[in-house]
């Protein structure tokens, strides 16, 4: 069940134009990263690491409509599609807006209504995002991460995660400004979220996310008091492989599988 709510013109300023469309989940993901966090050997996570460069892939990494619709969280999924092949050295797919903003209306029935990121996790596990040239792409498994430092922790082991904000009024001002999300001075947004993907820490200790075609930084206690949890997702893919097997931070894929069959078996 979610809060369904039409999504609203959150920012115009000038052309610039800013939306928003995470619907709030009220139930999160079965599994949960935690589950997963007491078996041994993980990797520490560096202060700072992360696959987001200011030079972006080429083509960019664009809005892929979020400035014309509520479709943050399937832009979110092509995002990090692209971010998992641009962090291990493959031919980045490509995405257009028409083909964004065409699944997310299929998945909202032809309503900016917005999406729930968990249920669109489950419809990228059994369906997948599809690119501009026909390829799917498809998740192998999805959990749910409950505080910051699980964020920081998926966001190393799986080349990104997926965050759900409940955003003050003030987040669109910052970033047209180009400033780093610190303002703590604002209430959550009850109503009406926003997604992005994680891609890791800068070298300042900001967290870096990607939200309407660019980088957008975030202080860690900003990130701790509007996240969602029970929308923020750590996704397990395939595609964040080297041709060795090995995520780029020699994490074993196989061992990976095997600890979520049993942490499946156990839910």
């Amino acid at each position: 069940m979610v809060m369904v709510i039409p999504v609203k013109q959150r920012y115009t300023h000038g052309s610039l134009q800013l939306k928003r469309g995470c619907l709030l989940p009220k139930e999160p993901p079965k599994l949960k990263l935690r589950d997963y966090l007491v078996r041994p050997m993980l990797p520490k996570v560096p202060k700072v690491f992360g696959h987001l460069t200011a030079a972006a892939p080429p083509g960019g990494w664009s809005m892929l409509g979020n400035n014309n619709k509520g479709d943050c969280v399937m832009a979110g999924a092509a995002h990090e599609t692209m971010l998992w092949a641009w962090a291990t050295n493959r031919s980045i797919p490509k995405f257009d807006t028409a083909g964004v903003v065409g699944q997310y209306l299929n998945l909202t029935g032809g309503a900016d209504t917005g999406l729930d990121p968990v249920s669109a996790a489950q419809w990228r596990q059994n369906v997948g995002i599809t690119d501009a040239d026909g390829k799917v792409h498809k998740i192998d498994a999805y959990v749910q991460i409950e505080n910051v430092d699980e964020l920081k922790l998926a966001g190393y082991l799986f080349g990104c995660a997926g965050q759900c904000w409940s955003l003050p009024d003030t987040a669109e001002d910052q970033f047209s400004a180009g400033q780093v999300w610190n303002d703590l001075s604002g209430p959550p947004d009850p109503d009406e979220g926003h997604y992005t993907p994680f891609g890791g820490v800068n070298s300042v200790g900001n967290l870096e996310f990607l939200t309407w075609g660019q980088i957008q930084g975030a202080s860690e206690a900003y990130t701790a008091k509007y996240m969602v949890t029970n929308g923020c997702i750590a996704y397990l893919s395939q595609e964040y492989l080297l041709a060795t097997g090995l995520s780029p931070e020699a994490i074993n894929w196989g061992d990976l599988e095997a600890d979520l069959q049993e942490v499946t078996a156990a839910a």
